[in-house]
């Protein structure tokens, strides 16, 4: 948003000077005296110097909420300073009827300067620049119904081709001013809302990111999926380091912290590269749903084919090292509760059900087998025949009534 405004007041500040610099040269061209090609010089002169030092700070991004609102002042300036110019040029005061105040152009030069400050995407430049514009033009007004000379009429013929004017007329102008720059409130208004709610998708699109892989985190978007509370099939994995308590001993908390910092970054980009949500890091443990939000026919094939490079990208991390590192993974498959969890001031979103409580079992028992990964008959049955397996057990698990039968891959 401030790169876009800040490029807006660029584009409105680089107008103005190349439109003072047209009536200057309009005026010199056209001038009834010497003074007055001194007078518009010099103070277009003055703008564009003002102009110039506002262009800097903008330019070098300083102070630019500051710098937006004074460069509305330029505009509210030239249109004092038009009129005036003009009123001199054919004589002033003196010799001309004040009602050619109001036979000028100086209510379209106003509607450009209005769509000029508008540029800036702030709502109230062009009510600030459209408020300067109705000032002048009261002022103006009652200049011209103070004048002795001036001629009140009801023909438009008279008011477009003499001296006399309909002040209700007139007051049409100003009306214009004001209305062009609330339309221009309301659309810079409504198109700063637009960019803010974009940005606030944004973030939180990147938020799902740190939970969900990139395709998942796509779908949830264009999809608008809820969270709301759902009951599903898919895949739960537990991982945990073996013995990282022991050798947690022997680290300082900022090598712990840097240890499982870079662990877990290996393995969450594992993960999401097998389309995995990470439910939530438990210390050195790490547990991972294939299937939610949304479910696939191949949830349990992705979940062992994600453990198995898991594994590899362990043995890697331990090349070289004197105290190499071991992982268990269990992964269960069945139904699961997907949703929002906890209280009306923290939510957390996550899996609950036998399903997860089974997988952390499995997770448990690869270390009385001595294998790192174990998995049920369930996901047995949901993998490809591609893929081989073999029998590790057939055990009881803590909270099951039934024995379980374990299974690795071949």
């Amino acid at each position: 948003m401030r790169k876009r405004e800040r490029s807006g007041l660029i584009v409105s500040i680089l107008l103005s000077l190349a439109m003072a610099a047209g009536l200057t040269l309009g005026h010199i061209s056209t001038h009834h005296s010497k003074l007055e090609v001194v007078w518009v010089s010099g103070a277009t002169a003055m703008i564009t110097v003002y102009l110039l030092i506002l262009l800097y700070y903008i330019l070098k991004d300083r102070h630019l909420l500051l710098m937006g609102y004074l460069s509305q002042l330029p505009a509210i300036f030239i249109m004092v300073f038009l009129p005036y110019t003009w009123y001199t040029s054919v004589g002033g005061y003196a010799n001309v009827p004040a009602t050619y105040l109001m036979k000028t152009s100086l209510p379209i030069w106003a509607y450009i300067l209005i769509l000029i400050s508008g540029l800036a995407l702030r709502p109230a430049y062009p009510l600030i620049v459209a408020g300067g514009f109705i000032g002048v033009w009261i002022t103006l007004f009652q200049i011209a119904m103070r004048d002795t000379r001036t001629v009140i009429t009801a023909d438009f013929l008279q008011n477009a081709f003499s001296a006399a004017i309909i002040p209700e007329y007139t007051h049409m102008y100003a009306l214009g001013g004001l209305l062009i720059g609330l339309i221009l409130a309301w659309i810079t208004y409504s198109y700063r809302k637009s960019i803010h709610q974009a940005a606030r998708l944004e973030v939180a699109t990147n938020e799902l990111g740190r939970y969900f892989s990139p395709a998942v985190r796509d779908t949830i978007v264009s999809q608008q999926t809820t969270f709301g509370g759902n009951r599903l099939k898919a895949a739960v994995l537990f991982s945990d380091i073996r013995g990282f308590t022991a050798m947690s001993e022997k680290l300082s908390a900022e090598e712990t912290m840097n240890f499982l910092r870079d662990y877990h970054g290996r393995m969450v980009e594992i993960i999401y590269r097998h389309g995995g949500t990470v439910d939530k890091f438990i210390g050195d443990g790490i547990m991972v749903t294939f299937g939610t939000p949304v479910p696939a026919a191949d949830d349990a094939e992705r979940a062992v084919r994600c453990v198995t490079e898991m594994l590899a990208e362990v043995k890697r991390m331990n090349t070289g090292k004197a105290q190499p590192i071991r992982i268990g993974v269990g992964i269960e498959f069945g139904e699961v509760v997907v949703g929002n969890v906890g209280s009306a001031n923290w939510l957390e979103y996550t899996v609950i059900g036998d399903t997860v409580n089974t997988a952390s079992r499995i997770e448990a028992a690869t270390k009385d087998h001595g294998v790192e990964m174990l998995f049920s008959e369930a996901v047995k049955d949901a993998l490809p025949d591609r893929m081989a397996t073999r029998f590790v057990s057939e055990v009881g698990l803590r909270g099951k009534s039934a024995a379980v039968r374990l299974f690795t891959v071949a």
